[in-house]
């Protein structure tokens, strides 16, 4: 079971899913725009995530400059944490839990009975 954590406030071990880490949410909030930004920004995560968690880099990795390297690399990195998900109960840490953050897309991802 994964859960996530805000980086600020938890003080135990975490990986950390911020950028620039390779987990890291490609899209970043204006400043200048309130909640909804942030629910278009998830909602965006969701594409990326579905092209990058099936290791089939499209349209939105090329839109985003992620190189074909890049994107195996996202993709075995979230594989290793699907697989630590399935063995032990796993802490992520980002800097917008617990408001709707692309962690939570993770979480639901690692907790998920597909195969791996």
């Amino acid at each position: 079971m994964v859960t996530v954590v805000n980086k600020y406030k938890y003080f135990g071990p975490a990986i950390s899913i911020m950028r620039p880490s390779l987990l890291g949410n490609p899209y970043k909030l204006d400043p200048l725009k309130k909640g909804a930004d942030r629910q278009d920004i998830i909602i965006k995560y969701k594409f990326y995530f579905k092209e990058i968690s099936t290791n089939t880099p499209g349209p939105i990795c090329k839109a985003l400059n992620i190189s074909k390297e890049k994107c195996e690399a996202i993709y075995k990195e979230l594989m290793l944490l699907k697989k630590l998900a399935k063995e032990m109960d796993l802490v992520i840490s980002c800097c917008c839990s617990p408001k709707i953050c692309h962690g939570n897309i993770i979480k639901e991802w690692c907790d998920s009975e597909d195969e791996l």
